[in-house]
């Protein structure tokens, strides 16, 4: 739906009512160069230019975000005069009342009778631009000492690359995880559009477009304190994938104190000391210019010469200008000498800018190579993948990972499905799913595991729950099972022999998890205290088994087996085929015959802790660079 002019206009009154919207609006608005007038025009028309141009993120006028492009990005061919004023606001505040105050006095000119309003508008077009000069110079001058003064400036500004978020506006209290991930799509969407539309032009066509582009969020965009604060605890530096894309969310809230402090070095400040210092030798160095000449000069015969204080600080005001005034002249040597000392004074101020500056320019660029760096590490976090099936494993997990992080999970959506994303143990990334019991649905864990695995790029995929043990003598209600082997017996050959018997021959694979995953819960149950955790071949199967003689015949085909469960096999399928590290970690809550559930909540919680403890050991964070199967 096409955002109206008029609902823009409703919308920027809702930012200004917001408890933070007036610097947010200074965030998006920034003064422009002349730093008289902004630099963007009024918030509806910026909105609205947006809007046009599919940059905004709407859901209604309490809710919306807007995005800002990096310069190469190419703009819809349209609305060229919005965005001249909205991107030339102050240079048309600068230059239109001038040139329409001349244009209408050239066209008075052939009047006689208007020569004097010819005149005053004349004038006053010229009073309006030496107003502005002189304003915008004595801005700039602040703004420069702000620039360099700037106590412990942080990394918050974007690289001229990249996408921003320069404002991000949402009332209510709850629903702003989704406007951030609505941003997040809006912004891939753009992105690949602007990938299809240049590719014919290059004899390609894209199918599939995996968007790595990096969106940035400064704090200060948010409008109101809840919003803040949900960008302040979004997991920060996650890249947010959907469709295989992957569109990066990060915020600049480092925190200060890890930083080191800056020095006066560092920032070029030391400039704006060194003129503050050269101000007071100047003032000091007046009183002894002046007392020198007065004692050289006889009374009443010290005319031309800077014998009182306000003259001395006039003529050493010229030389710190490299000048000397034509109505004053000292005659002492001594004064002389201070007034050279001040022109070479004045000289070094000029080798102290120039060093200032390249300081600054080094400190940005290092700036700017530590946050390449950073947008390196933060995305090199690895992400696991947990999936579930029944409420049961749903709770236990979400309950383990809290006990351990102490954050709510955060709701997201990738090619449409809910995922939560539960935050980091480790240096792994943890995002949740649950599916439906079985392979066979469309909601099962046949279907749905390729469909995250293809969305999200997880570098790990398991499957945590509940089972059952086939080894009763050797096993306990709520001991661990993790398979060393899957038995698929769902595809299997069934033919009569010479006598008329029924003879089943098994098809399927027996496909092993990922050794480097297996070999980790191996090691985990080094300092595991938890429930005891057995190792085996595991039948999966989309039958649920709820019969002692099927139990029987289990034994008996696969005697070795330790337990069987129903989604692993969809697990298997789908990860396989694309690299992605797999396992199960399950936990017995029956025997395959009798069901009730009165056990699952324990297996569950058995199963769940096994998980995190096998985070904490640091199993999932091997480096992307060591990433099998990964790009």
């Amino acid at each position: 739906m096409a955002v109206t002019f008029a609902q823009c206009r409703r919308a920027a009154a809702s930012v200004r009512s917001a408890g933070l919207g007036a610097q947010a609006d200074r965030l998006l608005r920034p003064a422009g160069v002349l730093a008289v007038f902004r630099s963007r025009a009024p918030l509806s028309v910026v909105l609205y230019a947006a809007g046009r141009e599919g940059r905004l993120a709407w859901r209604d006028e309490e809710s919306f975000a807007v995005l800002e492009p990096p310069p190469n990005w190419r703009r819809p061919a349209g609305g060229r005069l919005l965005r001249l004023v909205d991107r030339r606001w102050d240079l048309l505040w600068f230059g239109g009342p001038p040139v329409a105050a001349l244009t209408v006095a050239v066209a008075l000119i052939p009047l006689t009778a208007s020569r004097l309003a010819v005149l005053l508008l004349a004038v006053g077009a010229m009073l309006y631009v030496t107003v502005l000069m002189v304003c915008s110079v004595l801005m700039m001058l602040v703004w420069v000492a702000a620039w360099l003064l700037r106590p412990n400036r942080s990394r918050a500004d974007p690289p001229a690359n990249t996408w921003s978020m320069p404002l991000v506006h949402h009332l209510a209290q709850r629903g702003g995880a989704e406007l951030v991930q609505l941003a997040c799509d809006r912004l891939v969407r753009l992105v690949t559009a602007e990938v299809r539309n240049a590719l014919p032009g290059l004899g390609a066509v894209a199918t599939d477009v995996p968007v790595a582009e990096t969106l940035r969020c400064h704090l200060q965009a948010a409008t109101t304190a809840p919003i803040r604060a949900l960008l302040a605890d979004w997991p920060r530096r996650l890249p947010h994938q959907r469709s295989g894309s992957d569109a990066v969310v990060l915020l600049p809230t480092a925190d200060a104190g890890r930083e080191e402090p800056r020095q006066v070095i560092d920032s070029g400040a030391f400039f704006f000391w060194y003129v503050i210092g050269c101000a007071v030798v100047l003032l000091i160095n007046a009183d002894f210019v002046a007392e020198l000449e007065r004692n050289a000069c006889a009374p009443n015969r010290c005319s031309g010469r800077p014998a009182t204080y306000e003259s001395a600080v006039r003529w050493l005001s010229e030389r710190l200008l490299l000048g000397n005034p034509a109505d004053l002249s000292p005659a002492t040597g001594k004064a002389w000498l201070l007034g050279w000392l001040t022109s070479i004074m004045a000289l070094m101020a000029v080798l102290v800018f120039v060093t200032a500056i390249v300081q600054r320019t080094r400190l940005a660029l290092r700036d700017r190579r530590q946050f390449a760096n950073d947008v390196k590490e933060w995305g090199a976090m690895n992400r696991l993948l947990v999936m579930v099936v029944n409420d049961a494993e749903r709770n236990a997990v979400l309950d383990a990972v809290y006990a351990v992080k102490k954050k709510r999970p955060l709701r997201e959506y990738y090619d449409g499905y809910p995922v939560l994303n539960l935050g980091e143990v480790s240096q792994v990334q943890i995002l949740f799913a649950q599916t439906e019991q079985g392979v066979v649905s469309a909601a099962s864990a046949g279907p749905v595991p390729g469909r995250l695995i293809r969305a999200l790029q997880p570098d790990y995929v398991i499957m945590v729950g509940v089972c059952f043990g086939l080894q009763p003598d050797e096993q306990s209600i709520g001991d661990i099972l993790v398979p060393t082997q899957l038995r698929l017996i769902a595809q299997r050959r069934v033919h009569d022999d010479a006598e008329g018997h029924m003879i089943e021959t098994q098809r399927s694979p027996n496909p092993e998890p990922t050794p480097d995953l297996l070999a980790a819960c191996r090691l985990a149950t080094f300092d595991w205290h938890g429930a005891p955790v057995h190792f085996g071949p595991m039948i999966s199967d989309s039958t649920l088994v709820d019969s002692p003689m099927l139990v029987q015949w289990l034994k008996a085909t696969h005697p070795e087996a330790i337990g069987g469960e129903m989604e692993a096999a969809g697990l298997y399928a789908n990860a396989t085929p694309v690299g992605t590290r797999w396992i199960v970690i399950k936990a017995i809550c029956d025997w395959g015959m009798n069901k009730d559930s009165a056990a699952q909540p324990l297996a569950a919680r058995n199963a769940a802790g096994f998980l995190v403890h096998l985070a904490a050991t640091q199993a999932f964070d091997t480096p992307r660079s060591n990433r099998a199967g990964r790009a």
